[in-house]
């Protein structure tokens, strides 16, 4: 008799997303918030998810995800948006799973 990871695997892997996004959601935004004015959040959100939309646009396919968060690190950086990396990183993750969690 055999047993089949598979769905064992993809069902931990969708609870760790979950959690993350939520970690993501209850922390990092706020932290973001607390760091800089309302216009500023309006603006980087904006730009995050203007960038996130298009590269998810631009790189279709399993397995891209390093093109896409590269291609959106690149376009904040022509904007000179004075968030850390790490911080983006953070909000496009939540965007993301913003995105995947809509429909």
């Amino acid at each position: 008799m055999q047993i089949d990871l598979t769905q064992i695997v993809v069902g931990i892997v969708g609870i760790v997303i979950s959690i993350v996004g939520a970690l993501i959601t209850r922390y990092v935004i706020p932290w973001i918030r607390s760091r800089t004015t309302a216009a500023q959040q309006d603006m980087i959100y904006y730009w995050v998810q203007t960038f996130v939309l298009a590269a998810e646009q631009t790189f279709t396919g399993d397995g891209r995800g390093a093109e896409k968060l590269a291609y959106v690190l690149g376009e904040l950086e022509k904007k000179n948006l004075k968030v850390d990396a790490e911080t983006l990183r953070a909000l496009i993750e939540a965007i993301v799973f913003e995105l995947k969690n809509k429909g």
